[in-house]
C-alpha cells in the first residue's frame, strides 16, 4: 500500500466515525413537546478540511426518521465535493439506540475529557466539554477534539488532524434542536 492509499484509508475511518454514530441529548422537546430524539429533528454540520485529494467543503446534514421505545433512525447526506470520499459518496441510514448520540459518540467514548467551559451561544451561557484523543499512526499523530454542552449531547466543533496528510473541521451550523438555537 502506497502513503497516499494509507492517508485516504485512516482519513476514511475517522469519517465512518463520523457519520456512524453521534450527539443530540435525550430530554430535548422536541416541536410536537416530545423528547429528544423527536422525528424531524435536524442537524446540519459545515465541513472543510485539506486531503491527498484537495481541498474539501461541504455539509452533513442529520434528520432524525423514526423513533421508536428502543431506538431511533437518522438519515444523513452530505453536500460539496465531500463525495470525493468513499463516507461521503451518498445517503446514509443509521439506527442508534436511544441513549446515543447522533454524532462523535465512539470518538467520545474513547477520548480523554480534557476541560469544561462556559461559552456563550444565542445570547446565552452554557457549559461545553472538550474531549480530545491522540493516537500515534504511521504517518505522524492523529488527534481529535471533540465540544459537546453538557445539557444536549450535540457536538458542536469536531477538529480532525493526522499528521500534514489531513486536517478537518466540522461545525454545527443550524439546528431545530431549541437547546442549541
Amino acid at each position: 500500500m502506497n502513503r497516499a492509499n494509507d492517508g485516504i484509508i485512516v482519513f476514511v475511518v475517522c469519517l465512518l466515525l463520523i457519520s456512524s454514530v453521534g450527539g443530540l441529548a435525550l430530554g430535548e422537546v422536541g416541536e410536537e413537546g416530545s423528547s429528544f430524539p423527536y422525528q424531524d429533528a435536524t442537524v446540519v454540520y459545515t465541513v472543510e478540511g485539506s486531503s491527498p485529494m484537495g481541498h474539501l467543503i461541504g455539509t452533513s446534514t442529520y434528520t432524525v426518521e423514526e423513533v421508536t421505545d428502543k431506538g431511533y433512525t437518522v438519515h444523513v447526506e452530505h453536500t460539496g465535493n465531500l463525495s470525493r470520499l468513499p463516507t461521503f459518496g451518498g445517503p446514509q441510514t443509521e439506527s442508534l439506540g436511544l441513549d446515543e448520540p447522533i454524532s462523535f459518540s465512539s470518538v467520545i467514548g474513547e477520548a480523554e475529557l480534557l476541560d469544561s467551559r462556559i461559552v456563550e451561544m444565542g445570547g446565552r451561557e452554557m457549559r461545553v466539554n472538550e474531549y480530545f484523543l491522540e493516537t500515534e499512526k504511521e504517518y505522524g499523530t492523529e488527534t481529535i477534539s471533540v465540544f459537546m454542552p453538557e445539557q444536549v449531547k450535540v457536538p458542536l466543533i469536531f477538529d480532525y488532524k493526522y499528521g500534514d496528510r489531513f486536517q478537518i473541521h466540522i461545525e454545527l451550523a443550524r439546528t431545530n434542536v431549541s437547546y442549541l438555537k
